[in-house]
């Protein structure tokens, strides 16, 4: 688990989680409330997961957050799966 603060200044704690189908995730929860958001990570194990997310830097995760993240519970179309 890891705090970081993205672009705009706003906190989010960033944890690993995992989809029914899967895939594994970066979940981003905002601190100061508002909606979280998820973005895929390429790995196999949860394991990986875990070491991906430790190794990141913050301004990595910034980027994740603010390029390939979109909210919690809707698919990788855009829709609730």
């Amino acid at each position: 688990m890891r705090t970081i603060i993205d672009h705009n200044g706003r906190q989010w704690t960033a944890f690993v989680g995992r989809e029914s189908y899967g895939v594994h995730m970066i979940l981003f929860m905002p601190q100061t409330g508002g909606g979280a958001m998820q973005a895929p990570l390429d790995v196999d194990t949860w394991l990986e997961a875990e070491q991906r997310l430790a190794a990141m830097t913050e301004a990595e995760l910034a980027e994740q957050l603010a390029s390939s993240a979109w909210p919690w519970g809707e698919g990788f179309d855009g829709g609730t799966p």
